[in-house]
């Protein structure tokens, strides 16, 4: 009696489980039909971006809906609690829809997409848009590759149908892109080789230098009500590619944020940066056009001393008056040495009169860099940081207000910090009419972060 009170237990047990898992939508991934020869994968997770945003899953099958350009009313068929795929794979993109009524799928397509389905393999089929997508339609989900034409559908025909009816163990999640997917929890996120991506994104000097189809990047993306943020990280199997990465982040330390307390508040961009001089020249000059013009420079003015003598945060304020037409910029960098400026009554000689430039020495801390062609440019030096503007006035500031924005816990083990002002801009406040703060981050140079900020207590997106 013991013994069947146990299994009574268990099947109860069991029972409780799969009930449990019917009302909460399953655990059905559809991830197991991905094609293995993956170029690229994204995963969207409607549920979860509705709870980050604080919509119910209703309002966000409601959104969907308009979205696909029907009514609230039209049953879709798809299955929104679980998240959808979209993917590269033998030079067509493709993707993977989870199902909870394939025949209301059907119909809906039928009915909003003017499409002919049929029998075939044990699936049901249809051709999409210009009639080159096909769309092939199981129980619980549905996957369309494309584009193709003529004995290419019946080939794509063939991968369709045997990604739908494939074992996991032999599917794309295998891949190492589908594993870097697992690394980001935002709503959406997309894996790509950089061999996936159109020429124009693989520039032709890099692709010499380095392995370009041993480049992964990984891109995430979060919307809440008042912020969308942006993620993008690198990997490489590459060595030489891995070294460059080593490289910048030598060059590159975290920065500090003090040169904000004489950066000027009302300015519409702010660029900071942490540098090390020495390991950034040695950087330069690792790149050959860059090694070249650096030649150049040093016969004109010491540039390699200059650079050297940087450590510590190198910080660009920026503002543009649109009435008026006028721009003004600030250039500010920590200096843990003044060496360079020893040298500067000597750098007036024949080559730079033939560049067009002159060297005008105030004092020893002070001057101007007159250019034949440009703005005078005056620069001024006190306790080891070094300014640089066109503005006479705030090249010689010793202090200005406080940029009034939380900057401590934004700066916050970036190596890179920039911020615009988006109030400022027109154009994206007649999209974005909320929208106060666009920003870029590096806390290292396999990852970058960009966000947009909405004014506080104000929605950047509304749905």
């Amino acid at each position: 009696m013991k013994k069947y009170g146990i299994i009574a237990a268990i099947v109860v047990v069991l029972a409780a489980v799969v009930l449990c898992v019917k009302c909460l939508g399953g655990n059905k991934d559809v991830a197991s039909s991905l094609p293995q020869d993956l170029t690229m994968v994204g995963r969207m997770d409607l549920k979860s971006m509705a709870l980050q945003y604080g919509l119910d899953i209703k309002d966000a099958s409601k959104i969907i809906g308009r979205m696909l350009h029907s009514s609230s009313d039209d049953e879709t068929g798809v299955d929104f609690m679980h998240p959808s795929y979209v993917f590269a794979s033998q030079g067509c993109f493709g993707a993977i829809v989870p199902l909870d009524d394939a025949t209301e799928f059907e119909e809906y397509l039928t009915k909003n997409g003017n499409c002919q389905f049929e029998s075939q393999r044990g699936l049901r089929w249809a051709l999409l848009g210009e009639k080159n997508v096909l769309l092939g339609v199981a129980k619980d989900r549905a996957m369309l590759m494309g584009p193709a034409v003529g004995s290419q559908l019946d080939a794509l025909r063939g991968t369709i149908a045997e990604c739908l009816k494939q074992e996991e163990s032999n599917s794309g999640k295998q891949s190492p892109l589908y594993a870097m997917l697992d690394k980001r929890k935002e709503p959406l996120v997309l894996a790509t080789s950089f061999e996936a991506l159109p020429q124009q994104f693989q520039p032709e000097k890099l692709r010499k230098e380095f392995d370009m189809s041993k480049l992964r990047a990984l891109a995430g993306l979060s919307i809440t009500k008042s912020k969308v943020g942006l993620s993008l990280s690198l990997e490489s199997d590459d060595k030489k590619t891995n070294n460059l990465f080593d490289s910048l982040d030598e060059a590159f330390q975290p920065i500090n944020g003090s040169l904000l307390k004489t950066a000027p508040n009302k300015s519409m961009a702010h660029v900071l940066m942490g540098v090390k001089g020495e390991k950034l020249l040695d950087l330069l000059r690792s790149i050959p056009d860059i090694r070249t013009k650096l030649l150049f420079a040093n016969t004109i003015f010491d540039a390699d001393l200059i650079l050297k003598s940087i450590e510590g945060d190198v910080a660009l304020s920026y503002s543009k008056d649109f009435i008026m037409s006028q721009e003004k910029y600030l250039l500010q960098t920590q200096l843990k040495n003044e060496r360079f400026l020893n040298n500067v009554d000597s750098w007036n000689d024949e080559l730079s009169e033939a560049a067009g430039l002159k060297f005008i020495t105030s004092d020893n801390k002070s001057g101007i860099i007159q250019h034949k062609d440009k703005s005078p440019k005056y620069y001024a030096v006190k306790d080891h940081v070094l300014r640089l503007s066109e503005n006479k006035d705030l090249a010689n500031a010793e202090a200005h207000n406080d940029v009034a924005f939380a900057w401590e816990k934004e700066l916050k083990d970036n190596r890179l910090y920039a911020t615009i002002d988006a109030s400022k801009i027109l154009l994206l406040k007649i999209y974005l009419g909320n929208l106060k703060y666009i920003t870029l981050s590096m806390p290292e140079a396999r990852q970058w972060n960009l966000e947009l900020k909405a004014e506080d207590g104000k929605e950047l997106i509304k749905f």
